[in-house]
């Protein structure tokens, strides 16, 4: 087992098991680990991003995982847009590389991570259709679920959201614990696109 291996084994434990008091941590080794794997184009490491794309198609196969990183990450609005880079590096990877660019990748290694970015991106969709699909379960049965406020005034501001549900003190406190749903996690991440935009034009 390669070192490059060894760590991202280790991100995946911390990630699966340990991701409710590691949010900025986790964040931290997304853009480390992940991010930069994903996002060399010219000279990108073959075993590497093998590795990487692996680890993501277990990533995508959860989703719980899934949502926790977008809710976390894409709409919080202290944080890199974690979900949204792995997805668009993913897109790029599945296309190639731009026409007359080289790389020091074989036709042979980039057919086969074109494969692999594509069933990683089928991955994440299934599974947050099966979240969603989820969700409207709950929503038809009238029982949303919630925690009960004692016990999530413990959790540090720093940490995961977990389930879709937003502890009281993070991201939005006016929610009070109740179940996310599709329109309250767009409402989330239009809001902090909103605020992106805004400091791009007063730093302009």
């Amino acid at each position: 087992m390669s070192v490059f291996q060894l760590q991202c084994s280790i991100f995946m434990i911390l990630l699966t098991k340990f991701r409710l008091g590691l949010k900025v941590e986790i964040g931290i080794l997304f853009l480390m680990l992940i991010l930069r794997v994903l996002e060399n184009v010219l000279q990108p490491s073959f075993l590497q991003k093998m590795i990487v794309l692996n680890l993501l198609d277990k990533i995508g196969g959860d989703s719980q995982i899934i949502i926790c990183i977008f809710v976390n990450y894409d709409c919080d609005m202290d944080s890199p847009n974690i979900f949204e880079r792995v997805v668009n590096c993913q897109l790029k990877t599945s296309v190639g590389p731009p026409s007359g660019l080289t790389t020091t990748l074989s036709a042979v290694q980039d057919i086969f991570l074109r494969h692999e970015s594509v069933q990683c991106l089928v991955s994440i969709i299934k599974s947050i259709g099966a979240w969603r699909d989820q969700q409207l379960k709950i929503g038809d049965s009238g029982l949303p679920r919630s925690f009960e406020s004692d016990t999530s005034s413990e959790r540090p501001s720093t940490s995961i959201v977990e389930d879709g549900v937003f502890p009281d003190s993070e991201l939005h406190p006016e929610m009070n614990f109740e179940l996310l749903d599709t329109a309250t996690l767009e409402q989330h991440r239009a809001s902090k696109i909103e605020r992106q935009v805004s400091n791009f034009f007063m730093l302009g």
